[in-house]
């Protein structure tokens, strides 16, 4: 009734669908309740939550406690016992509780005497609680990581918890900022966005490929190669014992045994050359290739030790040579030479000359009896690449690379049923083709950027399945999916050569060679999105790059409570902000006389910071702490015109409590070098600085339901220039040349133009449609994109070539359902650009992350590509079951409190790809009656000719997702 709060009790009269008051009441309980739990037979009852009660309830009686531990909000609760003996209590801040309903037996049955409750440890901020079995409950949380926990009979002697923390499930929401960033200059964007609340606030940073692992690292300068060798007998050993690093002029053998690393000599092997090739090979063999000879020697274990060695003739040297189980390749200049291994035997079979020099050379791709029939080589001078019968060496294949770029690194490899060859050109490009062994040609040809320097290309296995790693500036790793080659980047800058290393501490392992040295690692799930954590301890609001100064401006915000024993307000617990190595607080400025008031009273408040953190290692460097009530909303980095530096900007809000809206607020300017923040100057504003962006070398902020344009003086000072006033709130601003985008509380988007000679802002056009916006991006120079608060995306476009009356609206051209709350949208792609065959009618990507910790992308289709796209989704929404019947069309209708509408101008890419899921019946299925268009012809989806290129044009469409 406003003052007391009452709890009801009501029964459901099954037979006529009724219900009615129940005969008990519990009457009026703490003003504060916000939960019932039920507690099922034999005790029947319910438990009521309250802020700082918890009371037991039934037809009878009553009980209630007031523990002194319950200090914080319950947010959910999880049953143990089937009878309702024992439940899990989660706090909002990431307390797990034992809430114990002490039973007695009496002849009415089981009756509730007491309520105890148990502390048992810290956990995520739970939504939700599921015990499981034998002492096993699984945390599910909204604010961080999910959690599987294990409760224990007795406390861990260090921490005092009863919960072990079994395993962690990622969770990004929610996602409340990001921002899209190229770190490693690799042309592969990675995220880094704002995630989780309170203690369990991160920065996870997101990148799309494949992760490297760190075992080990050995500082070694300039190695040539690297092989890996098992020097004694496989009935001995089946691991890896020994690495062969290639110098300028000699070579070195590395023995592990163990952990210990050991330099050694290799009985057969030339130490004072350098190495080309070294393998193992059939019979329990090693071979050594040099500038000057092929030397084949028996692993130790073997009855007989002997050396083998083969010279080319006439005193020439090797140039080019690999091998394989059974079978050498070797090139001298122009010369070509076949080699087979027996037991203790090694024979010349073969060889041709050829018109130029050969370039590379390999012969990895093997039938069912590990042998090789086809060998591929690259030439100088005519740039091309042969393919070659063995063992004779008949000319198969000839095949023009075109241009003046020398292939440096060859290989034929089968990826499923199809066999590719790859060819890395000196420039970085790869280009691939298909290999049609029954005609014999080279089919499909494509290339990708692979980097700025050559690439020399490796197979290594993952699991039962032969992959390719590139080597390069950009290493790659090659593997094919749904019948298309994927080329995703490894998470190491540059890496020379390559060799897989299966030893018995480094089990499945790679061997790669960087400028420095070679460090041995596993590889990774392939095609993975790989997240890296840096915990924060307090809520990330913003987020900012300055690529000049290597580092984030994160803007935090942590909670304080009064002391127990003293007036002052102290942390909850250990943050980032606390534990930087420089930090210091803004210079007050103004009477904060009533704002400072209303602190004394509040049982907690919020302390907001300004953290610089390093972009490599992701530590915090320092921090600049704000005043007291005043709030961060808005974090940019810009440089102002006439002036060189790189500067933090920072708007702010001083928040009152009796206040409808913040009435003062600060732009504040930083500046971030060696390791510390300098406050360069502030500016009071009228209002709370909710957004601002670089803008021409100024600043554009919207200060409440004001949009102005700030110059910065000679005196390093902010000055306004002009302003806009025609909002409610405007909350959200993007900006293209003069144009500017706003984003309105409730007043959808609008779109205005700075005119610098008029010094105003003006008014283009406005969307009329009453939407809450919650982000807004511009696509083109016509199309913007927006999200609003019922879970909808909309686009909106201008009227370029409507009368100038049509031209003031700015109306909806498309809408979604997308069933997420997005916070934020930022230009950028997780995509290795140059390395994806994206078609032209796919134009630009718009990442998006939402509340819920979701990321998708958005991008701009072609009329005859969105055709197409929209046509296979029709179909599939008829082929693939909806969950709970709902139909695809419905669930993906725009829909909010004032109307529905269909989804207009949107294709859902989650249902697109789900085609690649397919079976092949249900894909025979879809593809009937479609048709695909391109340059060069017109004709059916299901074509036989061209099955390859169909598959190919419906992977493409996965990129929509």
């Amino acid at each position: 009734n406003g003052q007391n709060r009452f709890m009801k009790t009501y029964e459901i009269a099954l037979q006529n669908a009724d219900l009615r008051q129940h005969s008990w009441d519990a009457g009026k309980v703490e003003e504060e309740a916000f939960m019932i739990i039920p507690v099922p037979p034999p005790s029947c009852g319910a438990v009521v939550v309250g802020a700082g009660s918890i009371s037991y309830y039934n037809n009878k009686d009553s009980l209630h406690i007031t523990p002194a531990s319950l200090k914080d909000r319950i947010t959910c609760f999880g049953r143990v016992d089937s009878n309702g003996c024992r439940f899990l209590l989660g706090d909002y801040s990431g307390r797990l509780f034992m809430l114990i309903l002490v039973q007695e037996h009496s002849q009415s049955g089981n009756v509730v005497k007491d309520l105890c409750l148990e502390y048992l440890g810290d956990t995520s901020i739970a939504s939700s609680i599921t015990y499981l079995d034998n002492a096993f409950a699984y945390i599910g949380s909204s604010c961080g990581d999910s959690q599987l926990i294990k409760l224990n009979t007795s406390p861990n002697s260090e921490t005092d918890s009863y919960i072990d923390v079994i395993e962690n499930f990622t969770n990004l929401g929610p996602i409340i900022d990001m921002v899209s960033v190229d770190l490693d200059k690799q042309g592969q964007s990675q995220l880094v966005t704002c995630s989780g609340v309170g203690k369990n606030a991160s920065l996870r940073v997101l990148r799309n490929g494949v992760g490297i692992h760190e075992l080990a690292n050995i500082d070694l300068d300039h190695i040539c190669g690297i092989w890996h060798l098992r020097t004694v007998s496989r009935s001995i050993s089946k691991y890896d014992d020994v690495l062969v690093l290639s110098f300028a002029g000699h070579s070195r053998f590395l023995k592990f045994d163990g952990q210990e690393v050991e330099e050694t000599d290799i009985t057969g092997f030339d130490d004072y050359k350098e190495t080309d090739f070294a393998t193992n090979v059939a019979y329990d063999q090693i071979v050594q290739i040099t500038s000057e000879s092929v030397r084949l020697a028996g692993c130790d274990g073997r009855e007989i030790n002997y050396i083998r060695e083969w010279k080319p003739p006439n005193g020439k040297t090797i140039s080019k040579s690999t091998a394989s189980n059974t079978q050498i390749m070797v090139a001298s200049g122009c010369e070509l030479y076949y080699l087979e291994i027996g037991d203790g035997e090694l024979k010349q079979v073969s060889n041709i000359s050829l018109e130029h020099d050969i370039a590379c050379i390999d012969i990895s791709l093997k039938d069912d009896n590990e042998q090789a029939q086809i060998c591929a080589v690259g030439l100088w001078v005519d740039m091309s690449a042969r393919l070659l019968l063995l063992p004779n060496l008949q000319i198969m294949v000839t095949e023009s690379l075109g241009g003046d770029i020398i292939p440096r690194s060859i290989m034929l490899n089968r990826f499923d049923d199809e066999i590719y060859l790859l060819v890395a050109m000196g420039d970085g490009t790869l280009v691939y083709y298909l290999v049609n062994t029954t005609a014999c040609s080279l089919t499909n040809r494509k290339s990708v950027n692979l980097g700025v320097v050559h690439s020399n290309l490796y197979t290594f296995k993952s699991g039962s399945i032969s992959n390719v790693f590139a080597c390069s500036d950009r290493p790659t790793v090659i593997y094919i999916n749904n019948h298309k080659l994927v080329f995703s980047n490894v998470n190491l800058k540059k890496v020379n050569f390559m060799s897989p290393f299966h030893s018995e501490s480094f089990p499945n392992s790679l061997a790669l060679v960087n400028d420095s040295g070679f460090i041995i690692g596993t590889i990774d799930e392939i095609q993975k999105l790989h997240i890296r954590t840096k915990p924060l301890a307090e809520t990330a609001r913003r987020i900012a790059h300055q690529e000049e100064s290597q580092s984030f401006a994160v803007l935090t915000c942590r909670t304080e409570i009064p002391s127990e024993d003293s007036e002052k307000f102290v942390p909850t617990h250990q943050s980032v902000s606390l534990l930087v190595p420089n930090r210091i607080t803004c210079p007050e400025q103004g009477d904060n006389t009533s704002l400072m008031s209303q602190i004394g009273s509040c049982a907690e408040k919020n302390v907001d910071s300004v953290v610089i953190i390093d972009q490599h290692t992701l530590d915090a460097q320092c921090a600049l702490q704000l005043q007291d009530c005043e709030w961060g909303m808005s974090l940019i980095s810009c440089k102002f015109e006439n002036d060189q530096e790189m500067y933090y900007c920072v708007g702010t809000a001083f928040v009152n409590l009796e206040d409808k809206e913040p009435s003062k607020g600060n732009i504040r300017i930083l500046k971030y070098s060696d390791g510390k923040i300098q406050h360069v100057c502030s500016t009071e504003v009228q209002g709370a600085v909710y957004c601002m962006v670089a803008f021409n070398g100024k600043i554009l902020a919207s200060v409440n339901s004001t949009v102005s344009v700030y110059e910065w003086t000679s005196n390093k000072t902010l000055t306004e220039e002009t302003s806009f006033h025609n909002n409610v709130l405007a909350l959200y601003l993007k900006t293209k040349g003069d144009f500017i985008l706003i984003g309105d509380l409730m007043r959808s988007i609008s779109l205005c133009a700075y005119r610098p000679m008029d010094n105003e802002i003006e008014l283009i056009c406005k969307n009329n449609d009453p939407n809450w916006m919650t982000a807004v991006e511009i696509i083109d120079d016509d199309s913007y994109l927006g999200g609003e608060n019922s879970y909808n995306l909309f686009t909106c476009q201008k009227n370029s070539s409507s009368s100038e009356e049509e031209q003031k609206h700015l109306p909806t051209v498309g809408v979604y359902h997308l069933g997420e709350f997005v916070n934020v949208f930022r230009h950028g792609s997780l995509v290795m650009q140059n390395t994806v065959d994206i078609p032209d009618s796919v134009q630009g990507s718009i990442l998006f992350g939402t509340v819920s910790g979701a990321v998708g992308v958005v991008v701009t289709l072609a009329p005859s590509m969105f055709e197409f796209v929209s046509a296979i989704a029709n179909k599939l929404s008829k082929v693939i079951k909806s969950v709970g019947k709902i139909e695809h069309q419905f669930w993906r209708s725009f829909f909010n409190d004032r109307k529905t509408e269909p989804c207009q101008n949107f294709v859902d890419g989650d249902l697109v790809e789900s085609f690649l899921d397919l079976s092949p019946e249900d894909m025979q299925t879809v593809a009937n009656g479609l048709v695909i268009q391109t340059d060069d012809e017109t004709r059916p989806a299901t074509q036989p000719k061209s099955t390859f290129l169909a598959w190919t044009s419906i992977a493409d469409i996965s990129i929509l997702q």
